[in-house]
């Protein structure tokens, strides 16, 4: 991976890394329902929303642990099989250290 590939994943990363904490910071607006249903139905979706958020928490730190990987001298090459991975598979899934074939 040449320093210009690098320095584009290391963007893309930081990219993601932004806008995921700005998901997590913005706080969903609590509404006081009378309706039985709506109170149903806000329960549901603050279910979804937990895991919604669960997900995202976990890509975060995903990312944030995969730059110092990218700064490194290992960046680019599979962590299990040591060939080089695709670049575009790296500005795809930031998150990967695997290539295609050792992700399956």
């Amino acid at each position: 991976m040449n320093n210009q590939q690098r320095e584009s994943i290391r963007q893309r990363i930081l990219t993601r890394i932004n806008e995921i904490e700005g998901l997590l910071s913005a706080t969903r607006e609590d509404v006081d329902l009378d309706d039985e249903s709506a109170n149903l139905e806000q329960k549901i979706a603050s279910a979804v929303d937990s895991q919604v958020i669960e997900n995202e928490k976990r890509e975060l730190t995903r990312l944030k642990n995969n730059l110092p990987w990218v700064e490194s001298e290992d960046a680019g090459y599979c962590q299990r099989c040591e060939r080089e991975i695709p670049f575009a598979r790296l500005m795809a899934v930031p998150t990967t250290r695997l290539c295609v074939a050792c992700a399956q």
